[in-house]
C-alpha cells in the first residue's frame, strides 16, 4: 500500500464537545470487531463520532487544551480508550 492509497483510508474520529479530535482509529473489514468496541467506548464517553480519511484525520488530531471536567467521587470514567491511536 503507498502513501496515496493510506491517505485515502476511511477512518473513525472522535471528537470532544470543545472541538478537539483527541481520537482516531482505521476503518478497514479486518479491524471491524475492534472497531465497533473502540467507537461504543468512546461514544460512553461522550466523544462525538466523524468517519474521514486518514489524511484528514492527521490535520485534526491533537492534544486537548482544554480543561477537562472534574471526576466525581464514585465515578467510573477512565481516559483509557481500546483505540488504536488516542491522545
Amino acid at each position: 500500500m503507498n502513501q496515496d492509497d493510506v491517505d485515502l483510508t476511511p477512518c473513525y474520529i472522535g471528537r470532544k464537545t470543545c472541538g478537539c479530535v483527541v481520537a482516531v482509529t482505521v476503518d478497514r473489514p479486518e479491524f471491524r470487531r475492534d472497531n465497533i468496541k473502540t467507537v461504543s467506548a468512546w461514544m460512553r464517553e461522550g466523544l462525538t463520532i466523524e468517519h474521514t480519511t486518514v489524511a484528514q484525520a492527521r490535520t485534526m488530531l491533537s492534544d486537548c487544551v482544554h480543561k477537562s471536567p472534574k471526576k466525581t467521587r464514585g465515578s467510573k470514567h477512565t481516559d483509557a480508550q481500546p483505540s488504536l491511536l488516542k491522545l
